[in-house]
């Protein structure tokens, strides 16, 4: 049950209604510990991952698919029982800082809802989702917690990753001449609210001529040394010309964001300790499962132990004899689910 096996996206755990109950019996799909999952939470779960047609015919398996699902739920209610154990607590802005960060990454709301949904994930789901993976790094964090770096390493790490932590959001115009390029460069400095204008009406550079020359925020890396050198010796709010093998560019330097080592160390921690991190959560939630019993309704499949998943039932969803899980009606899977 690893999780850097999967995308946030892949962690679809539902906004549970997981109640009280005894030995596993129709109406349950599972049972973790004293709670049960019920068939309806279950259903409903699935019903709303399949219901964008992405998500239909990539998965075409609706068995293996509610297994998919179950075992999420599985591991949703296992992370909770962890976090009480040790005492560990996602706050909501931890939850909508993470979630802003995959809307950014995404390119906004409507894209991310999109991908998640051809991945299996409603969008009233999402945010239990990233809620859980938020957990999960959380329960992570405290597992290692005594887990030592070297600051060498550290250090190496930030280095490696410098384009996330110090960022310029700059604008330009491209020009191929330089005289047109200093021209343009005293009217911008005269009055700095014109350039997106001149921009608009002078610059060559397609992809940013049509918003005022925005580039938006990025490392240095990202663009040819001579803008690099330019927009990152400058400060906010400097107009600049740089010559690159691309023309000439006038450049508006607007913003700078920068993240210190000592900021960064948290994040830079879990990238180093990454494998360490997954075994040490996937080892105690495995104990949590063997310390609650976990028992899966045969209608669905079977609790590995071993793999600490929802597997398929040998004999697929008929109900071995004695098991005292009958299905009935109310606990029959819907069409296509």
């Amino acid at each position: 049950m690893t999780r850097t096996a999967r995308t946030f996206v892949a962690i679809a755990a539902a906004a549970l209604a997981v109640t009280a109950c005894g030995p596993a019996r129709p109406g349950a799909a599972a049972v973790v510990g004293s709670s049960r999952i019920t068939v309806d939470d279950l259903h409903a779960l699935t019903a709303r991952a399949l219901a964008d047609p992405a998500a239909e015919q990539k998965f075409p398996d609706k068995a293996a698919f509610q297994r998919r699902e179950l075992n999420q739920l599985i591991e949703h209610r296992l992370l909770q029982v962890a976090a009480d154990k040790l005492g560990v607590h996602v706050a909501p802005g931890d939850v909508d800082a993470r979630l802003n960060q995959y809307v950014t990454q995404a390119g906004g709301l409507t894209q991310l809802q999109k991908s998640a949904a051809g991945d299996g994930v409603a969008p009233a789901d999402l945010r239990t989702a990233v809620s859980d993976l938020v957990l999960g790094d959380a329960l992570a964090d405290k597992l290692t917690a005594d887990t030592k770096v070297d600051p060498q390493s550290l250090q190496a790490a930030y280095q490696a990753n410098i384009d996330q932590f110090d960022r310029v959001r700059s604008a330009h115009i491209l020009v191929a001449s330089e005289t047109l390029a200093r021209s343009l460069l005293a009217q911008a400095k005269a009055a700095p609210t014109k350039f997106a204008a001149l921009a608009s009406k002078y610059s060559t550079d397609p992809g940013s001529k049509p918003k005022g020359g925005e580039l938006g925020f990025a490392g240095r890396s990202q663009f040819v040394k001579p803008y690099a050198d330019a927009i990152f010796a400058g400060k906010p709010g400097d107009i600049v010309l740089a010559h690159s093998e691309f023309g000439w560019h006038v450049i508006k330097i607007e913003e700078r964001q920068t993240t210190t080592l000592a900021e960064a160390a948290p994040q830079l921690r879990r990238t180093i300790l990454g494998q360490a991190r997954d075994k040490a959560l996937s080892d105690y939630l495995a104990e949590t499962a063997k310390r609650l019993k976990v028992s899966v309704s045969p209608r669905y499949g079977k609790w590995d132990q071993k793999t600490h998943s929802v597997v398929a039932a040998d004999d697929g969803l008929s109900t071995p004899p004695g098991s005292g899980a009958t299905p009935t009606p109310e606990a029959t899977p819907p069409a296509g689910g």
